[in-house]
């Protein structure tokens, strides 16, 4: 059962499309299924978004979401999204879990403990341009230009190129902690934190 429906416009929209990237599809672990809304820790007047799949965390913080639509904290469905004319826009509908009480589930994921702490040992910025041509055109990301961005940290890291293309074409300030460690991407509100693959005996597809 669903409780309050939103229709997420504009920035909001291209907001929930950014989460809804990494939204899972797991029976056994219903929270990768949904976008966590709460308190915002950088604007108390608004709300933060969260969501993961147990490879990666995108996080929205504060939501650009307007006071009189609904938005409240807790766990939210995604129903249906769609990218926006312009960059960083879209429209999304999203609906108030009201049938799934997360808290009889013992292993809800603290997703604050799998974002890095301290000072990075690599940092680069770079922005994931729209590709004309290449390897799998629709990811809008070349196989060249992945392993060149893969390439400039200090030590072998692999990182789906799916991944990359799906957080779009912000500029990104990139944070290399060590090799098989999380990396983490900010562009101004949105997070981004991947977990890096295994390159021991090669890519593990």
């Amino acid at each position: 059962m669903h409780g309050t429906f939103v229709e997420a416009q504009g920035a909001f929209g291209g907001e929930i499309d950014f989460l809804s990237k990494v939204l899972g599809r797991m029976d056994y672990r219903p929270f990768y299924d949904f976008i966590l809304i709460e308190p915002s820790e950088k604007d108390e007047a608004k709300f933060r978004g969260v969501a993961c799949d147990g490879r990666r965390l995108h996080l929205v913080d504060p939501l650009a979401c307007p006071d009189n639509i609904g938005i409240e904290a807790g766990w939210w469905r995604l129903l249906r999204s769609e990218p926006g004319a312009s960059p960083a826009t879209g429209t999304a509908w999203i609906a108030k879990v009201v049938d799934c009480d997360l808290s009889n589930f013992p292993i809800v994921p603290k997703y604050r403990n799998v974002i890095p702490a301290g000072k990075p040992e690599f940092e680069t910025d770079y922005c994931f341009a729209a590709a004309p041509m290449g390897w799998k055109e629709d990811l809008g990301l070349t196989i060249g230009e992945a392993f060149r961005f893969l390439g400039s940290f200090p030590e072998p890291t692999g990182i789906n190129p799916a991944f990359l293309a799906d957080l779009g074409n912000n500029v990104w300030k990139v944070s290399w902690y060590g090799q098989m460690k999380a990396v983490v991407f900010d562009s101004c509100h949105l997070k981004a934190v991947i977990m890096p693959i295994n390159l021991t005996g090669g890519i593990q597809v």
